[in-house]
């Protein structure tokens, strides 16, 4: 029984690992926007700073956290599955870090065949609708930064309970985007 646990948690780990392979494998080919030219301060994830360029040296300290902290708690469950300590609660605390790892990587990019967000990719067909609204006061992104406050938050939509929340602080980064996403046949949200 452990050893069929230890190797579970084996796969969970080389899914984490393929996943952040296959994400840095997308990005270095077919990438629509931003592109290496384009001012990336336009485009944010967090209102207090800019998307990361999308590449592997740029994200080296995410990387490493990311492998760091996988490799971390892997070592902490199997420790405890071979104590003789098989306790639920005991390895179920140690898998929430790995379903809040994404939020390490501060990139955002746009592909021929979708989005990549963190490490999350959504392929365009899965992006229902977009919706746009103007950072005011009463938005939550509001009052971090000057350029943020003029800016528009743009939230795409897949599926019923998913949006990818992105805020973009110039008229044409938003025109680029707004563009980007009609060629894609994403429609704004009324």
């Amino acid at each position: 029984m452990k050893w069929l646990f230890a190797i579970l948690l084996l796969m969970l780990l080389l899914f984490y690992y393929y996943r952040l392979f296959n994400v840095f494998f997308k990005i270095k080919k077919n990438r629509v926007f931003p592109l290496p030219d384009e001012v990336l301060e336009d485009i944010r994830i967090e209102p207090q700073r800019p998307i990361a360029e999308p590449k592997v040296a740029s994200q080296k300290g995410s990387i490493f956290t990311y492998i760091f902290i996988t490799c971390m708690v892997f070592i902490a469950i199997m420790f405890i599955v071979f104590s003789d300590q098989l306790d639920v609660s005991n390895y179920l605390l140690l898998l929430v870090p790995l379903f809040q790892m994404e939020f390490l990587f501060n990139q955002l990019v746009f592909l021929q065949k979708g989005i990549v967000k963190g490490l999350k990719y959504i392929p365009w067909h899965k992006i229902d609708s977009y919706e746009v609204q103007s950072i005011d006061i009463h938005n939550r992104h509001f009052g971090f930064d000057k350029k943020v406050n003029d800016g528009f938050e743009m939230k795409l939509h897949s599926g019923r309970s998913s949006q990818v929340s992105l805020l973009v602080t110039s008229i044409e980064a938003y025109e680029q985007l707004q563009n980007l996403l009609e060629s894609h046949g994403i429609k704004q949200k009324a």
